[in-house]
């Protein structure tokens, strides 16, 4: 694991079409992530789960085209449950 230049952890990860991708930490949220969407996240609360997750990722390929960013908006998430 390295750091990224913005100070994130990163590990950079290799699929079996030789593309790169990192593999980001989110602390508060206990993730791995690659990506954004939905299926492109693990929990790192289960190191050995997250490892075989991200290694049958790469096994399959990563998602085509550029790595997207994983945005999360607190306000959002906070808005939701005023409204409740």
């Amino acid at each position: 694991m390295m750091a990224a230049e913005d100070g994130r952890p990163e590990l950079s990860v290799q699929d079996r079409r030789s593309r790169i991708r990192k593999v980001y930490v989110n602390v508060p949220f206990y993730w791995f992530y690659w990506g954004d969407q939905p299926d492109e996240r693990t929990s790192c609360l289960n190191l050995e789960a997250a490892v075989d997750r991200v290694e049958q990722v790469a096994r399959n390929g990563w998602r085509a085209g550029e790595q997207a960013e994983l945005r999360i908006d607190l306000g959002l998430i906070s808005d939701a449950y005023r409204r409740a």
